[in-house]
C-alpha cells in the first residue's frame, strides 16, 4: 500500500516537471561552465509586474542587456545559480572553521585552567604534607629527647 502510494506521488511530481527544461539543465553541467557564453551580471526583482529581470552579458564584453527570467537563456541562469550556491558554501565552510577554530581555542583554554588548578591543588597538598611531616618529626624528636632524658 505504501509502496503504490509512492509510486503515485511520484507520477504527480513527474507531471509537473518540465522535460525539454531538463534535458538542457542536463547538456549545460555536460558541457561545462567554461563554453557557457553569457553570464548574469545583476539581478532584480521588478516591482512593478513582480518578474525577475537578469542583466546579462557575453564573456569578455561589458555591454549586456536586462532580460526577464522567463526568457533568459537557461545555460547563463544555471551557472549564476551554481556560482551563488558556491559562494554561500565557501562562506558557510569560512564560518565552521572560524566556529571550529574557536572552540578548539576554548577548549584548549580549559584544559590549561583545568591542568593549572590541579597542580595548585597538587602544590598546596603538597606543602600541607610538608608542614604535617615537619611538626611529626619535631613531635617524635621531642619524645626522643624526653626519652632520652627519662633513660638516665
Amino acid at each position: 500500500h505504501e509502496f503504490e502510494k509512492l509510486v503515485f506521488q511520484l507520477r504527480v511530481l513527474e507531471s509537473y516537471l518540465d522535460r525539454p527544461t531538463m534535458h538542457s539543465c542536463e547538456n549545460v553541467v555536460r558541457r561545462g561552465k567554461a563554453q557557457i557564453q553569457k553570464v548574469i551580471q545583476l539581478s532584480q526583482r521588478d516591482p512593478a509586474n513582480g518578474i525577475v529581470e537578469h542583466f546579462v552579458v557575453h564573456k569578455g564584453k561589458k555591454k549586456g542587456n536586462w532580460i526577464s527570467s522567463q526568457a533568459i537563456d537557461v545555460s547563463a541562469l544555471i551557472l549564476e545559480m551554481y556560482n551563488r550556491r558556491q559562494e554561500q558554501l565557501n562562506k558557510r565552510n569560512e564560518y565552521l572553521q572560524q566556529r571550529e577554530k574557536e572552540e578548539r581555542a576554548q577548549r584548549e583554554k580549559e584544559e590549561r585552567e583545568r591542568r593549572e588548578k590541579t597542580l595548585r591543588e597538587l602544590k598546596l597538598r603538597s606543602a600541607e604534607m610538608e608542614k604535617k611531616s615537619v611538626s611529626s618529626k619535631a613531635i617524635i624528636d621531642q619524645g626522643m629527647k624526653q626519652w632520652n632524658q627519662g633513660s638516665r
